[in-house]
C-alpha cells in the first residue's frame, strides 16, 4: 500500500512530475537487463506459457509507447537539453525516495481466511 504518493505529488510541478514518470520511471523500465525485455524473454523462454508471453509483449510495447510520448511532450514543454530533463527526473526520483522513507509501507491484509483452496 502506497500512502506516501499523495505526500509528494502536490509538491512537484507538472513538468517535474512528467519528467519523473516519463524518464525516471517508464524509461527506466526499458533498461536491459532487467527491464521489460527480460520479463518478456523469461515468459517466452522459461515459463513457456503463450498467454503470459503475449501479456508481457503488450506490456513491453505499452511502456515503449509511454516513453516515446513522454520524450516528445517533454521536448515541447522544456526548452533545455536532454541532460537537463534526465537531471530533473533524477531529482524527482530522489525526492520521491526521501518522502517514501518517511512513510513506511503498510502491511498487506491477511487474506488467508478468504482464499478458497481448490482440491482435487
Amino acid at each position: 500500500v502506497r500512502d506516501f504518493e499523495a505526500s509528494y505529488l502536490f509538491e512537484m510541478t507538472p513538468l517535474e512530475l512528467y519528467a519523473l514518470i516519463g524518464i525516471g520511471v517508464e524509461a527506466a523500465l526499458m533498461k536491459y537487463p532487467p527491464g521489460k525485455r527480460e520479463e518478456y524473454e523469461f515468459c517466452r523462454d522459461m515459463a513457456g506459457y503463450p498467454l503470459m508471453r503475449t501479456f508481457q509483449d503488450f506490456d513491453w510495447a505499452d511502456e515503449v509507447l509511454h516513453v516515446n510520448i513522454a520524450r516528445r511532450q517533454l521536448k515541447e514543454w522544456h526548452h533545455g537539453d536532454q541532460a537537463e530533463l534526465v537531471a530533473l527526473a533524477q531529482q524527482g526520483l530522489d525526492f520521491r525516495a526521501s518522502v517514501r522513507n518517511l512513510h513506511p509501507q503498510s502491511p498487506l491484509p491477511d487474506l488467508g481466511d478468504r482464499v478458497v483452496k481448490r482440491t482435487g
